[in-house]
């Protein structure tokens, strides 16, 4: 948001009366330079909040603040320097109701040496009901942060430079948008047998993907083949020649026929090398639903299984466990690199960092902020930013050193989403295994038994920015 818009909110937020209002103090953490603050609770009735971070060495040398008009009420705000141990940082917090009423607190914070913040008791909060909160702004400008060459590579198609932090790419999904104006659907089943096939085609049909109310909609559905009819797809993009007939058809009713039909996008005109991906999300909810919010190397074979991915995702069972017991359901977010070992050889390795979500809830109970941050030594994960994992093995990051472009999709099943090898044997193999011949028509017959809650995967936006060697 630009600074000339805060100020203009905060202006007008002069005219309004503060009243009595229970605001509870936030919750701090504190990575490097970032502040990360979020209201604690359920509050009701909250318009807009502003958070303006303070490190109190210095007055006004490092400041920033984030306007945040949505719930949840969580923010990051960005200083300008790096942020020690036992530092005192100020927070300002602002919060506008329905009724226009405004509510302010300032707290002090100690920052302990896991970067939690501690409500100072030599500062105690304070309720101030008379700052001139435009003087404020203006005082305290945030500095100009100096940034480093960006290392993103992209071909901006009006020949323009760009630097570290610029916006590179953005879809909103605004109602009347062509999803095919940055997009291009994979028309292919992945449904042809072997431990690693997913029970599902890929359509490019607006009842499985669709913009409405301003997000993007992929949807997955359980499809009824008519008996005695042929399958085939119509327009589809197999992954090579000699596959064709297995991934597009024809197929008799006696073939390898996909159980249930959804959609796979992948981005058009855009691809890229190195840079912070943002994705606006709600997960779905359903037992053996695999989410796709990916990158993937552009030469490859985007319609292949076998194919290496920078993946983030939370899978839609409601109790699934790995064989620790270890939470591997919905309510466990994932950050992975997933690679193949070798052409002749299709086994995968998932190089993977998990984050258990702190409340307790599906990750398809509210819309999350998901973050991929892929740098030349890591690869960075965080969830309404907050930073879960990161991936530095160098082998596996060479595997990532080309251009890729972004994938979006639902899914079903499949070896490397759901491994018989990791997962809990009760909760897994007893149902379906991944290497049973009939693994397809057993799969069908545990869909004709069970409802998907949410088979709906929802995105509000996808933003790409370019990032220096730091990843900022």
């Amino acid at each position: 948001m630009k600074s000339w818009c805060v100020i203009g909110w905060l202006s007008s937020l002069l005219l309004g009366l503060l009243s009595a209002f229970n605001l509870p103090n936030p919750m701090v953490e504190v990575h490097k330079s970032e502040v990360f603050v979020s209201l604690p609770g359920k509050l009701e009735g909250i318009q807009s909040t502003l958070f303006r971070a303070e490190q109190l060495t210095e007055e006004c040398a490092n400041n920033n603040y984030t306007y945040i008009s949505h719930s949840p009420w969580k923010g990051k705000i960005k200083l300008p320097n790096k942020i020690q141990q036992d530092a005192k940082l100020r927070l300002q917090t602002l919060v506008v109701r329905e009724n226009n009423a405004i509510s302010s607190k300032t707290s002090v914070y100690t920052i302990d040496i896991n970067g939690t913040g501690h409500l100072d008791a030599k500062h105690p909060t304070a309720i101030r009901k008379n700052i001139d909160f435009k003087a404020l702004i203006e005082h305290c400008k945030p500095e100009i942060i100096r940034l480093d060459e960006t290392v993103t590579e992209y071909a901006d198609p009006k020949g323009r430079k760009f630097s570290s932090g610029e916006l590179i790419f953005e879809d909103n999904f605004s109602n009347g948008q062509r999803i095919k104006d940055n997009w291009k659907h994979k028309v292919v089943s992945h449904c042809t047998g072997g431990v690693y096939q997913e029970y599902v085609a890929f359509v490019a049909d607006p009842k499985y993907s669709y913009i409405d109310h301003n997000k993007l909609h992929i949807h997955i559905a359980k499809h009824e083949h008519i008996p005695g009819e042929i399958f085939r797809l119509k327009g589809c993009t197999p992954s090579n020649p000699d596959k064709e007939r297995l991934e597009c058809g024809p197929l008799t009713p006696l073939g390898n026929i996909p159980p249930v039909r959804s959609a796979k996008i992948h981005s058009k005109h855009f691809s890229f090398k190195y840079g912070r991906v943002e994705i606006r999300a709600l997960m779905p909810k359903g037992d053996w639903l695999f989410p796709y919010l990916a990158l993937q190397p552009k030469k490859k074979s985007s319609a292949n299984n076998f194919v290496d991915q920078i993946r983030l995702y939370a899978r839609g069972n409601a109790f699934l466990q790995d064989r620790q017991l270890n939470s591997f359901d919905g309510r466990s977010l994932f950050g992975s690199a997933l690679v193949w070992n070798a052409e002749t050889d299709m086994r995968h390795t998932d190089y993977w960092v998990m984050s258990a979500n702190e409340d307790a809830h599906h990750f398809s109970h509210d819309f999350h902020d998901y973050t991929i941050i892929w740098m030349p030594d890591q690869i960075v994960f965080k969830v309404d930013g907050k930073f879960f994992g990161a991936i530095s093995n160098s082998s596996v990051l060479s595997r990532f050193n080309e251009q890729c472009n972004l994938v979006l999709g639902l899914s079903a099943g499949g070896g490397m989403n759901f491994d018989d090898d990791v997962l809990m044997k009760e909760q897994k193999v007893a149902k379906y295994s991944n290497s049973f011949p009939n693994a397809a028509k057993l799969f069908k017959e545990i869909l004709q038994k069970m409802t998907w809650e949410k088979p709906t995967l929802v995105i509000d936006h996808v933003r790409v920015y370019a990032i220096d060697k730091d990843g900022n």
